[in-house]
């Protein structure tokens, strides 16, 4: 198996720290599109463009990450690679416990001592992040990310693209709607809408996610 994982900044470092953690592949790749960082290394790989990834396509030894915290970027950079004929596969690190009953779209990434539990369904390029418990029945929808130490009671919804920063407590039947971002260390005691920032203990609706603003205080 060869794996390439796209995103040469810190969610790559994370990725590919993960697959390296797991069984030996035969190459990895580190791709991005910043000229600055191709040709350099990262983790013992060398950086390449994404004009090198073409000869990978279609074929079923290779597995592809997208490696990229920022939730939009990562999905429309998903949708570029399917477009490239690349097959997406999940990075999972051995310390962390995923349920067999759970499901798991492509792409998703899992890090460690992060539980999965009975009955989850994570969709496409989700990322949970260190020590972050999804407890059973929760659903991810394509391109939400947890950050480290977050915990999802039984049957939590996050909506697409949704972001939940690190340490924060979601209720049992909460769901967060798509695009909003709940602010570290927050308790979630009941559902909050799309588009929106949230938070405190507990957390409050406070304002629409500015989508520039917001995203650069996360990453």
């Amino acid at each position: 198996m060869q794996w390439v994982v796209f995103g040469a900044g810190a969610q790559g470092r994370v990725a590919l720290e993960i697959l390296q953690a797991g069984p030996p592949a035969e190459r990895y790749w580190l791709a991005d599109d910043a000229p600055a960082l191709q040709g350099q290394e990262v983790g013992g790989v060398r950086v390449v463009g994404r004009n090198e990834l073409a000869p990978l396509a279609d074929r079923d030894d290779v597995r592809a990450i997208v490696a990229i915290g920022h939730n939009p970027n990562r999905l429309r950079v998903a949708r570029q690679l399917a477009g490239l004929s690349l097959n997406f596969g999940n990075a999972i690190h051995p310390s962390a416990v995923v349920s067999p009953s759970a499901s798991l779209g492509e792409g998703v990434v899992i890090c460690p001592q992060a539980v999965v539990w009975a009955g989850a369904r994570l969709g496409n390029h989700v990322i949970v992040n260190t020590g972050a418990v999804v407890e059973h029945d929760c659903v991810l929808d394509d391109g939400a990310a947890l950050g480290p130490g977050v915990v999802l009671a039984g049957r939590v919804r996050i909506g697409r693209m949704s972001f939940v920063g690190a340490g924060a407590t979601i209720n049992p039947r909460i769901t967060i709607g798509p695009e909003s971002i709940i602010g570290s260390g927050s308790v979630v005691t009941k559902s909050v809408g799309a588009d929106l920032v949230a938070f405190g203990v507990p957390a409050r609706e406070i304002r629409l996610v500015d989508a520039v603003r917001d995203w650069k205080r996360l990453l």
